[in-house]
């Protein structure tokens, strides 16, 4: 997901996996994804290179994740791929989540600033909208605390007012 003013944007792309191709049964509980999909995927060489083409100037690009983990994977996965480091900046909001209103996971961080978890979790672009609600929420308050936000209008990227 991408956070613009202009109105947000996403990109949406499995990747086949390499070092782990056949899916545990506990990963197709979480995510919902089956061996077919992760089989017709592309490699994340080449998903990569669609994303950066998608994304753009990647120096002016904060990395919103729920952990650190998201960052840390892509940074290491184009590491395996011979590919350059990121350069874009990464914020780890479930830290600062954690700072500012107590620890919790994703759906708890949402429904307490109001809003309705959507979709399902640990898939990248339903855990990137209700991550974008949480940052939008904690970024730009509205005033009395509460949150009005849409959940299905996020993101986790943003370009930085550089």
């Amino acid at each position: 997901m991408w956070l613009a003013p202009d109105g947000d944007r996403t990109f949406r792309a499995l990747v086949r996996p390499r070092r782990h191709p056949v899916l545990s049964a506990r990963c197709t509980e979480l995510t919902g994804l089956t061996q077919a999909d992760v089989d017709g995927a592309k490699p994340f060489a080449a998903v990569h290179e669609a994303f950066l083409a998608w994304l753009g100037d990647e120096r002016d690009v904060l990395l919103v994740g729920w952990g650190a983990w998201d960052d840390r994977q892509l940074r290491r996965e184009c590491l395996r791929a011979g590919l350059p480091t990121p350069r874009w900046r990464a914020l780890n909001l479930k830290r600062r989540y954690a700072r500012s209103r107590g620890r919790g996971g994703l759906r708890t961080a949402v429904e307490r600033l109001g809003g309705t978890f959507e979709g399902t979790a640990h898939r990248a672009l339903d855990d990137a909208r209700n991550a974008a609600f949480v940052y939008r929420a904690l970024v730009n308050p509205p005033p009395g605390g509460g949150s009005s936000a849409s959940c299905s209008a996020g993101g986790t990227g943003s370009r930085s007012s550089r």
